[in-house]
């Protein structure tokens, strides 16, 4: 199953705690990864900083906190310009030292091939499924929901549940 997001989207943070704790509960046979959009320069600086967390082992823990800086703090972690990647950099390290990782560390994993060919691999899927809104779900690469498809955003995830349920019967 695969959640498609962005950090800078108030319906993506509003529902986070639900996919968080649907995490902690779902069946064993459910895989879940979640695919950052970059439908423009910001949405991609975002989308670095996901991939560049996870290639450092951090993203379980600063996830959260990545929403957090963003919808509490109003300190949207992309510069002025979207186009100013090196300044999403210098203000994305920033934040991420309040949580012990060195700048020079940030920088590096940034610009790593895994990270790079993890934001290749997302474009690819926002592409093949043709996502257009966020938080969007699509389950065993066959279904796509969203909260318009499930008729509000506290029955998306029981949507996903249930979608999840009659793919693993087949």
């Amino acid at each position: 199953m695969l959640e498609f997001f962005w950090y800078g989207c108030p319906h993506c943070y509003a529902i986070d705690p639900l996919v968080e704790s649907w995490k902690k509960t779902k069946p064993a046979y459910i895989t879940f990864s979640r695919v950052p959009v970059m439908w423009s320069e910001g949405h991609r600086s975002t989308a670095r900083l996901y991939y560049t967390l996870e290639s450092m082992g951090k993203l379980d823990q600063l996830h959260g906190e990545v929403f957090k800086e963003i919808h509490t703090n109003n300190n949207p972690l992309i510069a002025t310009d979207p186009n100013d990647t090196a300044g999403a950099l210098r203000l994305q390290a920033a934040f991420l030292k309040k949580f012990g990782i060195s700048e020079d560390a940030f920088k590096k994993a940034s610009q790593s091939f895994a990270v790079e060919t993890a934001l290749q691999r997302a474009d690819q899927l926002v592409l093949r499924y043709r996502i257009e809104g966020v938080p969007t779900f699509v389950v065993n690469g066959k279904y796509v929901a969203d909260v318009r498809s499930a008729g509000a955003p506290e029955r998306l995830l029981s949507l996903v549940d249930d979608l999840a349920v009659q793919e693993h019967k087949h």
